[in-house]
């Protein structure tokens, strides 16, 4: 899915390409640290702001876990471990303390 950018240039040439949501903090964060690295004036970095003009909003949803986006399918689950012994001290107290998801690793 395509989103938003903020391109951060100096004389035409792209230095840093950001395709998250900076504050005005940020971005002049981002430009003194610029200066820091190559050695130019904080006035001589460009900053674009390129909108993304086919999103449809209504793939997207906002979770506890940040952005998801509906078009972007994860990969199928192929396999799950589970990282104690079977009937184990360790696997009985995480089943009864509800800890036992903790344990579980996914193959993809």
């Amino acid at each position: 899915m395509e989103r938003d950018k903020i391109i951060f240039k100096v004389d035409n040439e792209i230095i840093i390409e950001e395709n998250i949501d900076l504050t005005i903090e940020q971005v002049n964060n981002i430009k003194i640290y610029i200066c820091k690295e190559i050695g130019c004036f904080i006035d001589e970095i460009e900053v674009v702001f390129e909108k993304c003009t086919n999103k449809d909003l209504s793939l997207i949803d906002i979770t506890p876990y940040g952005m998801v986006f509906y078009d972007e399918f994860p990969a199928s689950i192929l396999g799950v471990t589970l990282d104690l012994v079977l009937g184990s001290d360790e696997h009985l107290d995480a089943i009864s303390n509800g800890t036992l998801e903790n344990y579980l690793n996914f193959f993809m």
